[in-house]
């Protein structure tokens, strides 16, 4: 996540209008997400703190996308390396021994 905060661009406003035109285009994302939640549920032995750090990198993503983010860069990667440290004291964010899917830091 860090790398993408250094990152900058514009809101892809042609994919916006195909998706909202053909929502089946976003099916592989959901499907991933569906997946990555079961396994989640399934084998992270901190779910709570999994899905709190999937939801605020999802939600970061998202504020950004829309360029409706009201923090600094700076902001964000504070929050997100505190996170990080969060993850990493409660021990491996993983699922089947491999990355939950995203990245904290």
């Amino acid at each position: 996540m860090r790398n993408l905060l250094c990152v900058k661009g514009s809101a892809p406003s042609g994919f916006l209008a195909a998706i909202a035109e053909e929502p089946g285009l976003l099916d592989p994302v959901r499907a991933h997400n569906e997946q990555l939640a079961r396994e989640i549920r399934a084998e992270s032995e901190t779910p709570d703190l999994t899905f709190q750090a999937f939801l605020v990198v999802e939600g970061i993503r998202s504020m950004r996308l829309f360029d409706l983010c009201p923090f600094s860069d700076g902001e964000l990667l504070e929050q997100l390396d505190r996170m990080s440290d969060r993850l990493a004291d409660a021990g491996p964010a993983t699922c089947n021994g491999t990355e939950a899917g995203f990245q904290a830091g």
